[in-house]
């Protein structure tokens, strides 16, 4: 008897499970889990022809070194290191279009690049007045 009762809960739950499958919609894969920035990583040639294409006043080699250096070191994780950069690279030229139309004219410089003029002027600035202080005129 016990083996008939065995039998037939097995039927049972292997015709509840087909029934679940036929009223529950598949919901496809399993999204992809977010990850860090994997060693080698390099955008797809479908990337950069993108970059290139919308943002050529860009430096994108210099760009491309930045995300991976920032990122590399970071313990951040995301799904889709390609769109990361994609937003990386649109904040770069926000960010020059910002300073003085930058992007706008053409010029490739990028933010580190204009924060070392700024400290080199400042930089500049205060010696000048050191000297002064001195009575040392430059």
């Amino acid at each position: 008897m016990t083996d008939y009762l065995t039998d037939q809960l097995r039927r049972l739950e292997a015709r509840v499970t087909a029934l679940e499958r036929q009223l529950v919609p598949d919901k496809g894969p399993a999204p992809e889990r977010a990850r860090q920035l994997p060693k080698g990583w390099q955008p797809t040639e479908e990337t950069l022809a993108w970059a290139m294409e919308k943002f050529p006043s860009i430096d994108e080699p210099g760009q491309r070194e930045k995300f991976i250096d920032y990122y590399g070191a970071r313990d951040e994780a995301r799904r889709d290191w390609q769109a990361a950069y994609r937003g990386w690279i649109r904040k770069e030229f926000e960010y020059l279009a910002k300073t003085n139309g930058a992007a706008l004219q053409g010029r490739t410089d990028s933010r580190t690049t204009r924060i070392n003029q700024i400290n080199s002027q400042r930089l500049d600035s205060a010696f000048t007045k050191l000297a002064a202080l001195r009575g040392n005129k430059t």
